[in-house]
């Protein structure tokens, strides 16, 4: 009888903390619950793009490109700036010919309109010959060096992915938004760009099987429709960065390991290095938009580590204590 009492007391005490505990944890709850309600109330008043619920035609196409990054996809009319620059090449081309042809004609020995020569002085009655092609050059030289300049941008931009380039088109053709004919600008895949910035080490992430784990909706676009398929550019980006972060641990440290923990010849030491080297120099030409002389100092840096671990390894394993007598 005497034994049953402190057990009975910490029997109670347990009994009596562990209600204190679901009180507590039920008080977080309903007080978590009911600020989520406050909030929801407090950000109902927010928008958010539906695309069924704008009207058919040019607006709800917008709001569709609008609804994904990746949609905004528009032409570039490559061809067509090409030829307006060719004409006003032509046509600067034309006026500087025929400027110096004037110039050489005002150079003559006896010639009236040499001060041209010289001088920007003009009075009125002069021969304006020159003024007026160094006015239509003056208009036409910016126009020329703007489309130039307009059309390099869009050249760097780069084309859309074909995944959604024919999402769009798949949408176009079977909502059918616009007049026939108005819509044939999806047609022309080699004369697109996406405004989208686009990451090909993720994109090649997005395959038809990895709808489960990146796909997400959108709020206005029907689930049931197969047409389109979301993807969460949240999740994407983090697997991405999951995996780079993996790869390149994996690169450092499976060389180091090989090198630490298993006996190599020189023959397999340097193959392992190769090998290595290799590979980081892949990867890295592959995941990034990185040029030739970015990849050739990464490569020697990574090489530099190596050797640095290789000769700190052989200085180690080469020097022993010395025994005292």
């Amino acid at each position: 009888m005497h034994e049953l009492a402190p057990i009975t007391a910490r029997s109670y005490t347990l009994a009596h903390l562990g209600a204190s505990f679901l009180s507590l944890l039920s008080f977080f709850w309903r007080w978590k619950e009911t600020r989520r309600e406050g909030a929801g109330q407090l950000y109902s008043v927010f928008k958010s793009s539906n695309v069924d619920n704008y009207p058919e035609g040019y607006p709800q196409l917008a709001a569709f490109m609008n609804s994904d990054e990746s949609f905004a996809i528009f032409r570039k009319f490559g061809q067509t700036n090409c030829r307006v620059m060719i004409h006003l090449q032509s046509e600067i081309a034309a006026l500087e010919k025929e400027l110096e042809e004037l110039d050489r004609s005002d150079a003559r020995d006896g010639s009236s309109t040499s001060y041209r020569l010289v001088s920007t002085e003009h009075r009125t009655g002069w021969d304006t010959r020159q003024k007026d092609i160094l006015k239509q050059l003056e208009e036409k030289l910016p126009v020329y060096y703007d489309l130039m300049l307009k059309d390099k941008q869009l050249r760097a931009i780069g084309p859309p992915l074909k995944r959604d380039h024919r999402s769009v088109f798949h949408w176009i053709e079977w909502k059918k938004p616009i007049a026939k004919g108005e819509d044939d600008w999806i047609l022309h895949k080699d004369d697109l760009v996406t405004l989208a910035n686009i990451d090909h080490f993720e994109s090649s992430l997005i395959t038809p099987w990895s709808r489960l784990l990146f796909g997400s909706s959108k709020h206005g676009v029907n689930e049931k429709d197969l047409v389109v398929t979301y993807f969460s550019q949240m999740r994407v980006t983090g697997a991405a960065k999951l995996f780079s972060v993996l790869v390149a641990v994996a690169i450092l440290i499976i060389p180091i390991s090989l090198f630490l923990w298993v006996p190599l010849s020189r023959g397999w030491t340097s193959a392992t290095v190769i090998i290595s080297v290799l590979v980081f120099s892949t990867m890295l030409s592959l995941s990034t938009n990185i040029k030739v002389r970015d990849i050739l100092l990464g490569s020697a840096a990574y090489c530099a580590v190596l050797a640095t671990f290789l000769g700190n390894l052989q200085s180690g394993s080469g020097s022993t204590p010395s025994n005292p007598r």
